[in-house]
């Protein structure tokens, strides 16, 4: 929300983050609050705060494994 206020009309801000996860051992190890973060909680966030989502990326690793995590970039605009 912080975000959202102090941006001026038609500026962008990029969130990135991990996508939805089931690597526990993030929270205990790392303190992670959240096992990564979905298109619709992403979207329903930024809307709620005045914000729309002009798209997003996904970045999934090569060899991917059990302990592999994917990454989304949101581009958000007020």
């Amino acid at each position: 929300r912080e975000s959202a206020r102090v941006m001026k009309p038609g500026a962008q801000l990029i969130v990135v983050d991990f996508l939805p996860h089931d690597l526990e051992f993030l929270r205990e190890k790392h303190a992670h609050l959240r096992l990564g973060i979905s298109d619709q909680a992403l979207t329903s966030w930024a809307q709620n705060c005045g914000l729309v989502v002009m798209g997003c990326d996904y970045f999934h690793p090569d060899n991917a494994g059990t302990d592999s995590l994917s990454i989304g970039i949101w581009n958000l605009q007020k």
